[in-house]
């Protein structure tokens, strides 16, 4: 088997006029790398961060149609620790990709 990380990595800085931008770039390289993964292993397991930093890359990786969602587990890091399910803030950074994760991309997994 492959080893799934180079042991030698070289950092590539991008600095782009617009929040929106950067998240489009973003999520256009994350769903390179879940596509390579998919094809090399047949399913990838992904974390994304619940903030409200994450919100453009997080809607242009939702709107990505070549990601065959239903190979891929979302799991996310819930930055409102203690915030109870029916408070107004509660899953919103996570909306532009719960209905992939979740919905019947997701296989029906239950959404945060």
């Amino acid at each position: 088997m492959k080893n799934p990380m180079p042991t030698k990595r070289i950092l590539e800085l991008n600095i782009l006029p617009t929040r929106d931008e950067m998240g489009k770039m973003a999520a256009g390289d994350v769903a390179q790398a879940m596509n390579r993964f998919i094809k090399e292993r047949g399913s990838v397991n992904i974390v994304f961060a619940a903030a409200p930093s994450q919100d453009e890359f997080l809607v242009h990786l939702a709107k990505k149609r070549n990601i065959d969602w239903s190979r891929v587990t979302c799991f996310h890091l819930d930055d409102y620790v203690d915030l109870p399910r029916n408070h107004p803030k509660w899953g919103i950074s996570l909306a532009p990709v719960a209905p992939i994760c979740c919905g019947s991309g997701g296989q029906g997994r239950e959404c945060p």
